[in-house]
Order: structure tokens, then C-alpha cells, then sequence
């Protein structure tokens, strides 16, 4: 028996739900240790260049996320759009990961308020990438696709 297809909002709002569930717990863990991290060690400041690398590789992440992302829902079906939805979560939370050792180590405020806008941003585009994700989600899958072309007609 097939299942109940569901309708692009409900998509939507079952994308929205796993990204926000991994976005944000990466977000809370990172932000605990970089807490942690700070209360234990010796925040004296650290070298501009610690923090600009931290950008940097925060700015690397972007195309690349997105691109394997969008490579992956395009294969349809709900698993890649799941699969699709995890992956951005999980990356584009990665300068929560430089925050937190920048704040740990000391980096000068700008620099945390720079990976706090990255941070924010990459938050909005995952969002703003679901849409893509329901879509594909509610295509059937390229190797079902494929089969159902495959497929000899039969005629009564």
C-alpha cells in the first residue's frame, strides 16, 4: 500500500522541523563549550589571524554546502530531501563551532560579531533551501523515475 503523498506545506514544515532540531542543537552545544572553555582557560586574546581564519573557513563552507545539497535533494524522494536537509543543518552551523572557540580563546568582539552575522545568515538560507527540499521531496526518486519509464506498457 502506498502512502499518503503529503502536500508542499507539510514538507515544508517536516524540513523545517529536522533543520531547526539540528541546526539549533549544534548551536546550544557548541555555545555550552565555548562557555565551558572560557570559564577554564586563560582568555588573554588571541592573534587577529586565528579569527580571520575562522571567517574565512566559515565563508568556504557556503558554496560548497549548498551545492552538495542541491545535488543531493535532485535526485528526489523523500530520503534525499532528508538526507539534503541534514547535511545543510550540519554544515551551515559549523561557524557556531568557530564562535565557540573564538570565544573561547579571546578573539576580539568584532570578529565574534562577524561569525554571529555568518552564523545568522547561514540560518536564513537553510530555511530558504527547504523549499527546494519539499519540492524534491515530492518528486518520486531518479531510480524509480527511471524504472516506471523503463517499464514495458501493457494493454488490456
Amino acid at each position: 500500500m502506498l502512502a499518503k503523498m503529503p502536500t508542499p506545506v507539510q514538507a515544508v514544515q517536516a524540513l523545517r522541523a529536522v533543520f531547526l532540531a539540528m541546526f539549533m542543537a549544534q548551536v546550544v552545544l557548541a555555545g555550552v563549550l565555548g562557555i565551558v572553555l572560557a570559564l577554564l582557560g586563560d582568555r588573554q586574546g588571541s592573534s587577529p589571524v586565528l579569527a580571520q581564519t575562522f571567517i574565512f573557513m566559515s565563508l568556504v563552507l557556503l558554496p560548497a554546502t549548498l551545492f552538495g545539497s542541491s545535488q543531493m535533494a535532485a535526485a528526489g524522494g523523500k530520503q534525499a530531501a532528508l538526507s539534503a536537509t541534514l547535511l545543510n543543518a550540519v554544515i551551515l552551523a559549523t561557524p557556531a563551532w568557530f564562535l565557540s572557540f573564538a570565544f573561547a580563546v579571546g578573539v576580539q568582539s568584532v570578529y565574534l560579531l562577524f561569525l554571529v552575522a555568518i552564523l545568522l545568515l547561514y540560518y536564513a538560507l537553510g530555511l530558504f533551501s527547504l523549499t527546494a527540499f519539499a519540492r524534491a521531496a515530492l518528486r518520486p526518486p531518479a531510480d524509480v523515475q527511471k524504472a516506471a519509464e523503463d517499464a514495458p506498457e501493457t494493454s488490456h
